[in-house]
């Protein structure tokens, strides 16, 4: 079964990630964090060019709101 491509090195979209990214940067901007995440999962082909991303899906894999 091949693996998803969404779990790959640093590319997860967990609220773990959030986490880490947090403890590293206490003043970081969630939506910094979830803005770098997405680019390096672009940038790694972890998200293919052109793919249509479900930004609820997302929010709630990552544990984030997507309401102010």
């Amino acid at each position: 079964m091949p693996q998803d491509p969404r779990q790959r090195d640093g590319c997860r979209f967990t609220a773990q990630n959030i986490t880490a990214a947090q403890e590293k940067n206490p003043f970081a901007k969630i939506s910094d964090i979830v803005y770098e995440l997405l680019e390096k999962a672009i940038f790694s082909s972890a998200i293919p060019p052109g793919s249509k991303l479900n930004i609820s899906k997302l929010a709630e894999q990552m544990g984030v709101s997507t309401s102010r």
